[in-house]
C-alpha cells in the first residue's frame, strides 16, 4: 500500500477484546475517492479511538479490501 491513498474514516465500533493481553478493536468506514462507502476494522495500538472518531486510513484503489487505519500500522521494536 506504498503507492496507496488516504481517506478519513468513522470509527462505528470500539470493544475490549482478549484476556491477558486485552486490546482495543475498532471497525470503521469511509469513502473512497469516487464516493464508494468502505468498511474496514483493526486494533487500535493508541487504545484512544472511540466510536464517532475520526481515523486516518490508507487503502488501494484497485483493492478496497486492502485497508488499514493509521492506529493498527504501528509496531514496536524491541531490543531484546
Amino acid at each position: 500500500m506504498s503507492e496507496g491513498e488516504l481517506a478519513i474514516a468513522i470509527v462505528t465500533h470500539q470493544e475490549l477484546s482478549g484476556g491477558k493481553r486485552r486490546q482495543s478493536k475498532i471497525r470503521y468506514e469511509f469513502k473512497d475517492a469516487t464516493g464508494r462507502l468502505v468498511r474496514g476494522g483493526g486494533t487500535d495500538e493508541s487504545w484512544e479511538l472511540y466510536e464517532d472518531m475520526e481515523v486516518p486510513v490508507f487503502y488501494d484503489a484497485e483493492d478496497l479490501g486492502k485497508n488499514v487505519a493509521l492506529c493498527a500500522a504501528t509496531c514496536e521494536l524491541r531490543t531484546d
